[in-house]
């Protein structure tokens, strides 16, 4: 419902910026003209940031951050060798590092860099699997 209603403003808010750029008085265009360029320069933050953080996805910063994680999961296995289910939402962030793991070595191997959207993609993967990790960890704690 609410994710409904920002949909809908948002194209309100757009509907309103391409009306006055068109079809608005003198001051109304000009205004919008400023929106959208202050929007362009917004993109391209974002697109420069995005290098960036593929510039550093292809030189292995995430790698660490990866090990760290599996550290953590062999601790979790330590710990959780009683509980089926524990083991199991174990078991499946496990593949999921593994999987990015695969992905992050394919790139460096074949020294293929990956594009911004593959780099955003794998950053969203590593903030889930660090996510649900430690909502792994923390019912863990819940049940001792």
């Amino acid at each position: 419902m609410i994710k409904s209603i920002l949909k809908l403003g948002i194209f309100l808010v757009v509907g309103i910026l391409c009306y006055n750029y068109f079809l608005g008085t003198p001051e109304e265009k000009e205004s919008s003209r400023k929106i959208f360029s202050e929007i362009k320069d917004v993109g391209r933050s974002v697109g420069n940031l995005l290098k960036q953080e593929k510039a550093k996805l292809d030189d292995g910063k995430y790698d660490d951050a990866l090990q760290k994680i599996g550290n953590v999961f062999n601790n979790i296995r330590e710990k959780a060798k009683d509980s089926g289910d524990l083991m199991d939402r174990l078991k499946n962030l496990e593949d999921k590092k593994d999987e990015l793991t695969d992905r992050l070595k394919e790139n460096a191997t074949e020294g293929k860099e990956a594009t911004e959207a593959e780099t955003k993609d794998m950053l969203e993967e590593l903030d889930r699997l660090t996510e649900q990790t430690k909502d792994l960890v923390r019912d863990m704690e819940q049940e001792e």
